[in-house]
């Protein structure tokens, strides 16, 4: 009951105060029917435009993280450079099995599961 009165109340309210807002003092008013004048003077040559471009230069880190890894060379490990050492299956949690893998360049060793990621190679 007590909502119902309340809508009431606000629709009352809302329909009072539409009418209101659309009056504005008659000064307040735009001249829609004056025309532009088209014979003003047009801005002084200064020259022909020059545009700048904002460069950005990335110092920190071990690589330049807007560059796209799709067009570096950085990109590791290769699948020629994996060597693997053993897969640890584990029969009642599937999800638990892991491979190993070991990088013959670098001698870095991967653990990895199922769907996951290393540079541009998904396992």
């Amino acid at each position: 009951m007590r909502l119902c009165r309340f809508a009431v109340l606000a629709t009352l309210a809302l329909a009072v105060a539409l009418p209101l807002a659309g009056q504005g003092t008659p000064a307040a008013k735009k001249d829609t029917t004056a025309k532009r004048d088209t014979t003003a003077k047009a801005r002084p040559d200064t020259g022909p435009l020059s545009l700048v471009r904002e460069q950005f230069s990335y110092e920190g880190g071990s690589r330049d993280p807007f560059v796209s890894l799709l067009k570096s060379g950085d990109v590791r490990p290769l699948i020629s450079d994996l060597k693997l050492v053993g897969i640890y299956y584990d029969a009642r949690y599937t999800a638990r099995s892991i491979a190993v893998l070991r990088d013959i360049t670098t001698t870095k060793r991967y653990r990895v599961r199922v769907a996951d990621v290393l540079g541009r190679l998904k396992v």
